[in-house]
């Protein structure tokens, strides 16, 4: 991107002293209307962005008022789900995560709940005007998929997860084929060699197809005949075939993002770490019997905020010409669900 012309290059270029177009680009009437309409005219034909951070520390310095907060983000979360009542753990870690990156370095914060059906959607560029608003985060979505007209040239914003697909966006997401990655070499290590994986089509399509990918890719060269991943749509996710599926694809190891299952296969009378070891692929922080994946959920939060601030400093608004993913590695945390394999010897 081509820097911002100061002000002092565009004094140079028009011929004017500095004082003058300073205040004409701030809408002085000091300066009369002519010359401020062809200095305005000839800052944009240049190039000319105003840096509003620089701008609210400015006025804050003339008029001798502590401002709190120069720079505010907005978190937006587009929640498809009716009966999302704000603790669904996966949504309130990444909060969390911005929250206190932005009280951490000083930046205000504000959140807005959508539903994709919401009239105040059509207001919230209103409300972001009027508030200060400097840049969004753009919260993981599933169905939804755009901005809802939210008007993006005029502001900074990074994407969240890799489901915001119709407008270039800079990203922070979770490494998703590591993860998987880890998870496998962990379970083979520990003699399980019959891992399979249970997906979510809803899932599988929210990190375009690569939940699939790296558990075909890290297992085709390791395991001959892996057993076959058991992709699901939220109707037919029950015990019944969950079991099913285990004892027709020879499965000694389960990997997935539903502690449920535990659940159902301790019902069905399957010992969990003895005859079937099972890790969660996003696993809670903090302590847990269940070995797995911890996403790091509240750092992709911060991470967000790091890269927002970046943007807003370096005065880099509207869509992003060249797009910038940051992915942040989970950790495999051990436990009583996945113990070495008694059954089979440690690799």
């Amino acid at each position: 991107m081509k820097p911002s012309p100061t002000i002092r290059e565009i004094a140079a270029h028009l011929g004017l002293s500095i004082y003058s177009v300073s205040m004409a680009l701030r809408g002085s009437e000091r300066v009369a209307p002519t010359t401020r309409a062809r200095i305005v005219a000839s800052a944009l034909e240049l190039g000319y962005r105003p840096n509003p951070t620089i701008a609210a520390l400015m006025s804050s310095m003339r008029s001798k008022k502590l401002t709190r907060h120069l720079t505010t983000m907005a978190l937006v979360i587009p929640v498809n789900e009716p009966q999302w009542n704000g603790r669904h753990r996966y949504i309130v870690d990444i909060v969390e995560g911005v929250r206190e990156r932005c009280n951490a370095l000083g930046f205000g914060y504000e959140q807005f709940v959508m539903q994709p059906d919401q009239a105040g959607w059509e207001t919230l560029n209103q409300v972001i005007e009027s508030r200060g608003i400097d840049g969004l985060i753009l919260g993981p979505q599933y169905d939804t998929v755009g901005a809802h007209g939210i008007d993006l040239s005029r502001l900074a914003y990074v994407a969240i997860g890799l489901t915001f697909k119709e407008t270039p966006a800079h990203r922070v997401t979770t490494t998703t084929l590591a993860n998987i990655r880890q998870a496998l070499e962990h379970t083979l290590a520990l003699g399980w060699n019959r891992p399979g994986i249970i997906i979510t089509d809803r899932d599988n399509d929210s990190v375009e197809n690569i939940m699939l990918g790296a558990y075909l890719g890290y297992l085709h060269r390791r395991i001959e005949r892996a057993p076959a991943p058991l992709i699901y749509k939220e109707k037919d996710f029950n015990a019944e075939n969950v079991i099913a599926w285990m004892r027709r694809e020879g499965v000694n190891a389960i990997l997935c993002s539903r502690e449920i299952v535990s659940t159902w296969l301790r019902d069905a009378g399957v010992r969990v770490g003895t005859d079937v070891a099972f890790a969660l692929l996003d696993r809670p922080r903090g302590p847990s019997e269940l070995a797995g994946i911890v996403q790091r959920l509240h750092e992709v939060g911060g991470t967000s905020v790091d890269l927002l601030g970046e943007l807003i400093h370096a005065n880099e608004r509207g869509l992003a010409k060249i797009p910038r993913v940051i992915e942040v590695e989970g950790e495999w945390v051990d436990g009583p669900s996945m113990p070495p394999c008694p059954h089979y010897p440690r690799r």
